[in-house]
């Protein structure tokens, strides 16, 4: 990757999104820190870097990182970030390890002037209303499984990803009048980052605004907190995403790809 970073505040960035996701295990290498949740998510079952000065006996250690990732059954993959040093990206790709993927990570104040983005706290006029509650609240998991399409074969996985999440964790859903969900998302905060996931509205209820209405409710629940910004990933190419997000002073802070081997 090539351009000027803060180092810094990526490590934070970094540090803050980890603990507001965590992954069912992980085993940490000096700077290095090797994630592991069953194969679901490229973020959650990765190596990355924290430090990009560490780059120190290379090949013992991701060869011992990569047998743990086939003995747990997923491929070996490295999540390239900025704080990744550029001797491990040459390595793992004159080993023959292939890019996928390309993401960024946004940011946006939490500030006291939040006028131009209020739409009634939860409010969606007449029709609609968020409902807030704990993420381990039945009703919202039904919900995100079904609107995240959640396939059998992770599901059980991605349960156990939301009970690893910080118990302030809280999850959003929007129901139509018969109870079916077309709208959700879930939110967290720790080491004052907030962090909101899988913000996700049903096909034909999208370009009504729900989607912003979600990320209103999170920055007030934030600001509540005392929480002063947060931090969401979007790909590279989902432009709706990125559009909305921009609105609401999302600025993007620094992308993030990964190099995978068979």
């Amino acid at each position: 990757m090539s351009g000027s970073f803060d180092f810094t505040e990526i490590y934070r960035l970094e540090e803050g999104l980890f603990a507001n996701r965590p992954a069912l295990e992980s085993v940490t290498d000096k700077s290095w820190v090797w994630r592991f949740a069953k194969g679901y998510t490229g973020r959650a079952n990765s190596l990355q870097s924290l430090d990009v000065g560490d780059a120190g006996d290379l090949e013992a250690r991701l060869s011992q990182h990569w047998a743990r990732s086939r003995e747990y059954g997923i491929r070996p993959r490295f999540r390239v970030t900025p704080l990744a040093s550029p001797k491990i990206i040459t390595a793992l790709e004159n080993q023959g390890f292939t890019r996928e993927s390309n993401t960024l990570v946004m940011a946006a104040p939490v500030g006291d002037d939040l006028a131009g983005l209020h739409a009634g706290q939860g409010e969606l006029g007449a029709k609609h209303k968020i409902i807030c509650t704990p993420v381990r609240d039945s009703q919202w998991r039904r919900a995100i499984l079904e609107l995240e399409e959640v396939s059998d074969q992770d599901r059980s996985t991605f349960l156990l990803l939301l009970d690893k999440l910080p118990q302030q964790a809280i999850g959003l859903g929007i129901y139509d009048k018969r109870g079916a969900p077309i709208g959700a998302a879930y939110a967290s905060h720790v080491k004052n980052i907030g962090s909101v996931f899988a913000l996700i509205v049903s096909r034909s209820y999208r370009g009504q605004g729900l989607g912003r209405h979600m990320m209103v409710y999170v920055f007030n629940w934030l600001k509540l907190a005392g929480i002063h910004q947060v931090a969401l990933q979007v790909v590279a190419d989902n432009k709706p995403a990125i559009g909305l997000y921009s609105s609401l002073g999302f600025c993007e802070m620094y992308k993030y790809y990964y190099l995978v081997g068979e």
